[in-house]
């Protein structure tokens, strides 16, 4: 019966971390069987060695312990445990390695960089050898006439003026009939005659006065003049500074029908005795 050996290596992360060991066990490799499972540690097994993973948490760092166990020689373990901490240490955060039974720390890119040249294939480079291509006749920016006619095929006149009646419209952008219908009602809306009542309202909203109301307001600006002219001056300053107000207007006209009619009756010569 042959001894049993065994070697192992420490990984140490930096600070405390909840690692998953079920997921360690998956990056190892896909052929490894599960033979015990705890919350700090897990046995696996692929029918000649065994791997024990033990999880520790120590002076604030949190250390994982790979080891294997079978009956080959160190060496031969240690060179089936090397691809594997190389895999784990170019995958997990590690910040350190421990190698064997050594306590020197290894930093994990220091480990990466010296196995990479061992297990990460080698990119290979097909070299190119340049070609001399020469050509039966000297190549020209634009094709001569003969070029064309060897390339384009035979076309009538009849086919051609299909062709183009044909592609006519490709140039144009095609939309559904939705697109098209809503296009025709927006267009039928906007180009449209515009009614006398929106045109009163644009107005309104400008401030435009019609010809007629502005006529309307010096007409009676005028008749407001012949009956009481200290009433019709300010109205008329009004209408040439700020535009012609046909209701001021009338305001005015009936203040001065006012006036005119206290003025009859003697009222504002009682008032004027009064004062």
């Amino acid at each position: 019966m042959n001894a049993m050996n065994t070697t192992a290596a420490q990984l140490i992360f930096d600070g405390e971390r909840l690692v998953s060991l079920p997921n360690i066990a998956d990056l190892l490799g896909a052929d490894l069987r599960v033979l015990e499972a705890g919350l700090t540690s897990l046995t696996l097994t692929d029918g000649a060695l065994t791997f024990d993973l033990e999880l520790a948490f120590v002076a604030q760092e949190t250390l994982l312990t790979l080891s294997i166990l079978g009956n080959d020689d160190v060496a031969t373990l240690q060179a089936r445990l090397a691809p594997m901490l190389y895999t784990l240490a170019k995958t997990l955060p590690i910040q350190a390695v421990v190698w064997g039974e050594t306590a020197l720390r290894i930093p994990a890119q220091t480990l990466v960089a010296g196995l990479a040249a061992s297990f990460e294939p080698a990119e290979t480079v097909t070299p190119i050898a340049p070609r001399r291509v020469s050509g039966t006749k000297p190549a020209t920016a634009r094709p001569s006439k003969a070029d064309l006619a060897q390339m384009l095929p035979q076309v009538n006149s009849a086919a051609r003026m299909a062709a183009a009646n044909d592609n006519a419209d490709m140039g144009a952008p095609q939309f559904d009939a939705h697109v098209k219908a809503f296009e025709t009602s927006l267009r039928a809306t906007l180009l449209r005659p515009a009614s006398k009542a929106e045109i009163e309202e644009i107005r309104a909203e400008d401030g435009i006065i019609p010809i007629e109301a502005r006529l309307s307001t010096w007409a009676v600006s005028l008749t407001v003049a012949t009956v009481s002219l200290p009433v019709a001056a300010p109205i008329m300053a009004y209408n040439v500074m700020r535009g012609e107000d046909l209701r001021a207007a009338s305001l005015a006209m009936g203040l001065a029908g006012f006036f005119v009619a206290m003025d009859t009756s003697g009222a504002m010569a009682g008032i004027a005795s009064m004062l």
